[in-house]
């Protein structure tokens, strides 16, 4: 009786669970191609969103300090360039007040296919203090006087990590955005 018992309880074969085996692999990796996949597209959208923000924070910033240029100085200079440098001179703390905003390289850094690459960050310091990073990876600002009153800038900005997808600029994702400055303390 005990026979009938074991002999009644079917179980399962070596080829049989072999075949489970392999099904199971074949969806594993399946999985993990489509995850790595996604991964890398939801990394380079992040990139893509950050240089964005880099971009409209840096507009921001220098827009919001540009707008006071001239506040209470009489008939010093409202504000001045000299290269990538913007020097913004207003009454604050001091009869007049110097904000610059500067690039500044950072130390050279070197990318997966062993080229150079040299990283800048934009630097704002007012008066002698000392200066404040104010962002990263900034590749260029350029400034362009419309008239006495209006200053149009630009801000580019460059990714941190390498595309291998994208073929332009040695892979790195590059933005740049533009805006206009009304000066209010200038005639």
């Amino acid at each position: 009786m005990h026979r009938k018992i074991l002999r009644s309880r079917a179980g399962v074969t070596l080829i049989e669970m072999l075949i489970a085996l392999m099904l199971t692999g074949v969806l594993t990796a399946a999985s993990f191609k489509f995850y790595q996949a996604s991964h890398g597209e939801a990394m380079v959208q992040q990139d893509i969103s950050d240089l964005q923000l880099v971009c409209r924070n840096t507009l921001c910033e220098i827009k919001k300090t540009l707008r006071l240029a001239g506040y209470k100085v009489g008939s010093h200079d409202a504000f001045e360039f000299v290269g990538d440098t913007l020097c913004i001179y207003m009454q604050g703390t001091q009869p007049i007040d110097t904000v610059r905003y500067y690039l500044a390289a950072l130390p050279t850094s070197v990318t997966p296919d062993n080229k150079t690459r040299t990283i800048y960050e934009l630097r704002k310091q007012i008066n002698s203090n000392p200066y404040n990073a104010f962002a990263e990876y900034i590749s260029a600002v350029n400034y362009n006087v419309m008239d006495s009153a209006n200053v149009e800038i630009t801000v580019s900005a460059e990714a941190e990590r390498q595309d291998p997808d994208y073929d332009q600029n040695n892979g790195y994702r590059t933005c740049s955005l533009t805006e206009r400055v009304k000066i209010r303390n200038v005639r």
